[in-house]
């Protein structure tokens, strides 16, 4: 299994491989991008324009071509994997939509989860059907 992950930040490499190691996951498994030209394009902008988003899914369609899966890890940027979620070969994950996920069937009240007063993520499930999940600060 080959495993693509696109991150702004190249810190988040230790931690995926680091998780990847505690999954018994054979080294190599995981291949990463970092772009974090694009998490700052929208901090400066204060939104995903559409040159951003187009550049994100760019890059996701790239990594789709020799993956098997292809993660995304960072919440600005994933609407862009969300339109892209049908239209490529392998599944396209969200990070923060699993993780949104998990903290709303938990039933516990959870902390901060979005950059903003209210986010929403979309989560695709492997019967295509797709769900939001409004997450408040």
């Amino acid at each position: 299994m080959r495993i693509a992950c696109l991150h702004t930040a190249e810190s988040n490499i230790a931690v995926f491989e680091k998780a990847a190691a505690n999954l018994g996951l054979p080294v190599g498994t995981l291949r990463h991008a970092v772009r974090a030209d694009l998490l700052l394009a929208a901090e400066k902008t204060g939104y995903v324009t559409e040159e951003i988003a187009g550049e994100t899914q760019s890059v996701l369609r790239e990594l789709s071509q020799t993956a098997d899966a292809v993660i995304l890890n960072c919440s600005t940027l994933g609407p862009s994997a969300v339109v892209l979620a049908d239209a490529l070969p392998v599944p396209v994950l969200r990070v923060d939509a699993a993780l949104a996920h998990k903290a709303a069937a938990s039933g516990e009240k959870s902390s901060r989860c979005a950059p903003w007063k209210h986010q929403w993520f979309q989560h695709h499930s492997s019967s295509t059907k797709r769900q939001a999940i409004r997450v408040q600060r």
